[in-house]
């Protein structure tokens, strides 16, 4: 999308090429005492992209507004079936219309994204089409940056850093996304925001970290249903610190009760204003066979998801091995700090995608209906874009290599 056919094919050379030069300088680092070529020009870099994070983060962050503004100048955004609804309900935000009444018309559209457009259109002046086209530009510059502060946080590692902003760019579905007037890109903004500020309250113990990453995750449904997938995530990961802390029942009653609390008071009004309260669509099946719909829903799951990877055209078990392997390579990774007894950044990376993949996995076992395979690839864009940062840190924790590697931290 928007890139030759040789580069849509980058994606897992590029983590391969991650994990090989990792794996030469974890097995071949040259000595402190030994001063060479090498040596030189790795110190040299790691001080300029340190000197100069904010700069390099400024022009990608412009680089990318400037090519999602070109494709989507030249071509147009990319409108889905609730594309109408939606400028539809931001007009009615516009005339003061209460949210309840503007969505309880399309009960599949969640409020957040018509409420920035709206906002959005009454800043610029600009329609409602352009509006969305400006929001999901400016939030793939931002997604594509939060996952490069997460990497970069979590091993302090600028090389897999910029690889891990590299393998996201190369996935032409992540991209395609972005170029759409839908709500993926503001749900995995929010997924991506919780994760990071979660990491730093792991990191830092403070608790404006853990303000943010509660707000973050009390956004998230409203950015998108599912998104209380993110709520999950940020309760297990919470109930994990507030154990090997020994934080007190206050720091883990809050943030619990402040997570959910929005959605909980847009719920109930909806309901006074008449409205119902959808929480899903289509019946529910039998627990009869609940466990046949499991395995096709993985299935299918497996490989929606791996056509983010470019495997579009795998319609055999490829997609299902190539995932049990990724899925067996994290899991060996997470016994290894559980045996120690800690959450650290990669578990608590590892615990945000299970939820959002298998979060998504039993809703499709759950609701007798079949979703088309665009909607299967959108839902899943949140799994992908945690699974990078969760393949980048396991290739950090088995290859800790000195590559462009900090000393003190830098998010």
């Amino acid at each position: 999308m928007f890139l030759p056919k040789v580069f849509q094919f980058g994606l897992v050379p590029a983590v391969v090429f991650a994990a090989i030069v990792s794996w030469i300088n974890n097995r071949w680092a040259p000595p402190q005492t030994t001063i060479h070529l090498w040596a030189r020009v790795n110190l040299k870099a790691r001080n300029y992209c340190s000197c100069h994070n904010l700069l390099l983060q400024t022009c990608m962050a412009l680089a990318f507004v400037a090519l999602m503004l070109f494709v989507t100048g030249r071509n147009g955004p990319i409108h889905g079936p609730d594309s109408g609804e939606r400028f539809k309900v931001s007009q009615q935000i516009l005339d003061g219309t209460t949210i309840w009444e503007a969505t309880s018309s399309g009960h599949r559209l969640s409020p957040l994204l018509p409420v920035v457009v709206a906002a959005m259109h009454a800043w610029l002046r600009t329609s409602f089409e352009t509006s969305t086209q400006l929001v999901n530009t400016f939030i793939f510059a931002a997604n594509m940056l939060l996952i490069l502060n997460i990497v970069l946080m979590s091993t302090r590692n600028y090389f897999l850093s910029y690889m891990a902003v590299l393998t996201v760019f190369l996935s032409a579905h992540f991209r395609l996304i972005h170029l759409q007037t839908g709500e993926e890109p503001l749900y995995i903004f929010t997924v991506l925001c919780s994760l990071l500020f979660t990491l730093r309250f792991i990191r830092d113990q403070k608790s404006s970290d853990l303000v943010l990453a509660t707000f973050f995750a009390s956004a998230s449904p409203f950015a998108r249903r599912a998104g209380m997938l993110t709520i999950i995530s940020f309760y297990i990961v919470l109930v994990c610190c507030w154990k090997q802390y020994k934080l007190g029942w206050r720091v883990l009653a809050l943030p619990i009760l402040f997570a959910s609390a929005p959605m909980a008071i847009f719920s109930i009004g909806r309901r006074f204003a008449g409205q119902e309260v959808i929480l899903c669509c289509g019946e529910t099946v039998g627990w009869d066979i609940f466990h046949t719909k499991m395995w096709i829903a993985f299935e299918n799951s497996t490989r929606h998801f791996t056509k983010y990877f470019y495997w579009d055209d795998y319609r055999s078990i490829l997609p299902l091995l190539a995932y049990t392997i990724f899925l067996l390579v994290i899991l060996i990774s997470m016994a290894r700090s559980l045996r120690r007894g800690i959450v650290d950044f990669q578990i608590t990376c590892h615990y945000f995608h299970l939820v959002q993949f298998f979060g998504f996995v039993l809703i499709g076992a759950l609701i007798a209906w079949e979703v088309p395979a665009h909607e299967d690839s959108r839902m899943l864009s949140p799994a992908f874009s945690v699974a990078i940062p969760s393949i980048f840190l396991t290739i950090h924790r088995f290859f800790p290599s000195p590559l462009l590697k900090l000393r003190r931290n830098v998010v």
